[in-house]
Order: C-alpha cells, then sequence, then structure tokens
C-alpha cells in the first residue's frame, strides 16, 4: 500500500504491530495483503474483528478516495480509520 495516507491508515486502525508495517512495507497488492494478514493470539469476538479488519479498511479507503475524488473532499486519516474500525459509516455507499 503506496500511498502515504493510506499506509498511515493501515498503521493506526492496526495498533502499529510490527507484523503488520513489515507486509505492508513488502506489498502493494491488496489481495496478497488479506491472504497475508497476521494472525493473532486472540480467541472470540478478538479473532472475529481482526479477520476482517483489512477487509474493512479497505472498503474504508475505497469510499475516502471516492470522496476525495467525487466530491472533491480532503482525505482524512481520522475519518478513514473510524470508517474502517465501524465507528463512522462510509458516506452515500
Amino acid at each position: 500500500m503506496g500511498c502515504p495516507s493510506t499506509f498511515a491508515v493501515w498503521m493506526k486502525v492496526s495498533g502499529e504491530r510490527v507484523e503488520v508495517i513489515q507486509m505492508l512495507q513488502d506489498q502493494h497488492d491488496a489481495m496478497v495483503v488479506l491472504k497475508q494478514w497476521p494472525k493473532l493470539q486472540v480467541t472470540g469476538l478478538g479473532s472475529y474483528i481482526w479477520t476482517l479488519l483489512p477487509y474493512a479498511i479497505l472498503w474504508s479507503v475505497w469510499c475516502m478516495r471516492n470522496e476525495v475524488i467525487f466530491q472533491e473532499e480532503g482525505f482524512s486519516v481520522e475519518a478513514a480509520a473510524m470508517t474502517g474500525t465501524g465507528w463512522r459509516c462510509c458516506p452515500r455507499a
């Protein structure tokens, strides 16, 4: 994920985990990131949330990208992170 703003969203939402940072620095293909998303040693709801997190981040960045391009709004790492964690709905989606 070569865009610095997108990388900042991934870092904010993932808690700056070393394994996520390394993977994102090595990969620029979303499908590879989804397939290689690191596993955590957690159980229950936390495990499900962590597994779905990269999909939510991709969707969030896509929504923010569309806002920037089609509605001429600025990109906000905070807003994208909130959308990716479910605290903000994707506008006009």
